[in-house]
Parts: C-alpha cells; structure tokens; sequence
C-alpha cells in the first residue's frame, strides 16, 4: 500500500502465485517507484519483464519493481534448488538496484 504525505491511501496491490510468498523488505526512489523484495514458494509467481524468471524450487527470491502509480513494471525470481531469501534491498536515483540475502544451496545467478 502507498500513501500519501497526509495518509491518504495512494492505492494498494497483491503479488504472489498460489503458495506462500512473503514481501520482507521495500523501499522508494525519488520518483516514487517502489522496489520490493522477499520470498516466494509458489511455482507460479508471476515474474515478468527478464531472463530471470524461472521458479527453481522450494523457495526462491524475488524483487518486483512497480510505477508511481502502482503498475508492475517488472518481477524477478532469483533462486537455486534450495531455499533462497532476499530480505534487503535498495535503488538509486538512476534505477540501479542492489538486493541482500541468503540461500542454503549453491548456484545463485552472479551475472545476467
């Protein structure tokens, strides 16, 4: 959910596929794009817009990009055969984003 300076709701969204997935960090660049990041355990998370987008199994990392206005701009999975988490994350001011975590596997995508 975003809101307003005054807490006037901006609008609200869900994400997620049809098991757990769990929003664990966020934050808001200076022309209020919204990145988060998190957990999910659904094979069906709906990742869009790059190479990045195949579930690998148990639990995978995501980081989601959404516009001012609240469209999804794009969504990434980001994960091996193990349990992979991204709980940290922040974007410049020219897109750039840089996310933190941790997996219990080998094998996380260094390089696109």
């Amino acid at each position: 959910m975003h809101f307003d300076h005054t807490g006037n709701l901006l609008y609200g969204t869900y994400i997620g596929g049809d098991s757990t997935d769990m929003a664990l960090d966020l934050c808001v660049t200076p022309s209020n794009e919204i990145y988060t990041c998190g957990t999910s355990f659904s094979a069906n998370f709906p990742a869009i817009g790059n190479q990045l987008s195949t579930y690998q199994g148990d639990a995978d990392g995501y980081v989601n990009r959404f516009q001012s206005n609240g469209t999804l701009t794009w969504s990434s999975l980001i994960g091996t055969t193990g349990e992979d988490v991204l709980n940290s994350i922040a974007a410049s001011s020219t897109g750039m984003v840089s996310v933190g975590g941790f997996s219990d596997s080998t094998g996380i995508p260094l390089s696109g």
